[in-house]
């Protein structure tokens, strides 16, 4: 979106630069404006919604595996010596 939107602004600055005239290109310059906001609106409701909501979810999800795979470790490792004093 962002490389769409620069192509565009570059495409309508060329044509703004082959008319070279103010009055016949003031719409063109007010697209401007509205590639602005569309590439403003993307890239807040893609791109950077979804990095926060990543780094606000992403370590809770680590630490949970984290601590959960501790505590099966330890089951494990308690129960395995259980059964090996018990047998032997």
């Amino acid at each position: 979106m962002v490389l769409t939107a620069t192509i565009a602004s570059a495409v309508l600055g060329a044509m703004i630069l082959l008319v070279r005239d103010a009055e016949r290109t003031a719409e063109l310059v007010n697209w401007f404006r509205i590639l602005g906001i569309a590439t403003g609106v993307w890239l807040v409701g893609w791109p950077v919604w979804e990095s926060v909501r990543y780094l606000v979810n992403a370590p809770i999800a680590k630490s949970r595996s984290h601590t959960q795979g501790l505590a099966d470790r330890r089951r494990n490792s308690s129960g395995r010596s259980d059964s090996t004093s018990a047998g032997g």
